[in-house]
């Protein structure tokens, strides 16, 4: 007898208990969307530490491979300067819209069109907003203007390098130059942005710095935060 109360009982219940499982499985399928929604997010997220942890490493790596040293140039009418100084921040100079590789390319383009190229006969060397004015320059007074433009557009500083020292000019001459590097995003590997020797060959990041080290010898490069000696590397 106390059996058959027992089941007419689980018999009256039942629609409840169905209607009670069915709410919790739509709350299990709604935590269920909610964890793999979490995780996806996490997921972006670990994928955005990674690629900042590489960045940070790739910085570190390029600031420390060269011997630092404070770097000086009789840049301005004798006057001994620190080379990092010709990086200065200045949001009226041009910014360029785009991925960094493409940036760069661009800013070359420009200001081949837009510097014209003007001998020295003593040592000046021009700040951007300078040469923006007069549109002209020689070899530094167009790299330090490019590199400070890239600095604006948003290209991270230890990508950039301006450097200094021998080369040898088109017309087998050897001479004493100034020119801009670039890391190139796409393969880290750094390319030369000449625009006044040899900006053809420098046009879309076509020249990499192993294809161009016979002509140049550089006895220093400096970003806007370190300088460094030459080719020196650290020991």
């Amino acid at each position: 007898m106390n059996m058959i109360k027992e089941w007419l009982r689980r018999i009256r219940d039942y629609p409840a208990l169905a209607q009670s499982n069915e709410a919790y499985a739509k709350l299990l399928e709604k935590e269920k969307e909610k964890t793999h929604n979490l995780l996806e997010e996490n997921t972006e997220l670990v994928k955005q530490i990674v690629e900042l942890v590489g960045k940070q490493e790739l910085e570190e790596y390029w600031n420390n491979k060269r011997q630092k040293k404070l770097i000086t140039w009789h840049a301005r009418d004798g006057v001994k300067m620190d080379v990092r100084c010709f990086f200065q921040t200045d949001e009226t100079l041009p910014k360029f819209i785009g991925i960094a590789d493409e940036v760069v390319a661009d800013t070359l383009a420009w200001a081949v069109l837009i510097v014209h190229y003007r001998a020295e006969k003593g040592e000046f060397w021009q700040y951007a907003y300078e040469t923006m004015l007069t549109k002209t320059g020689d070899c530094e007074d167009g790299a330090i203007l490019m590199a400070n433009i890239l600095m604006n557009s948003g290209v991270p500083y230890w990508r950039i390098r301006l450097n200094k020292g021998k080369v040898k000019l088109p017309d087998g001459k050897n001479g004493y130059h100034c020119w801009l590097t670039y890391l190139a995003e796409k393969d880290n590997i750094w390319r030369m942005i000449d625009w006044c020797y040899w900006p053809e060959e420098s046009r879309d990041l076509k020249l990499n710095w192993k294809d161009a080290e016979k002509y140049f010898e550089p006895d220093a490069s400096w970003n806007s935060k370190y300088s460094f000696s030459g080719l020196t590397k650290v020991s």
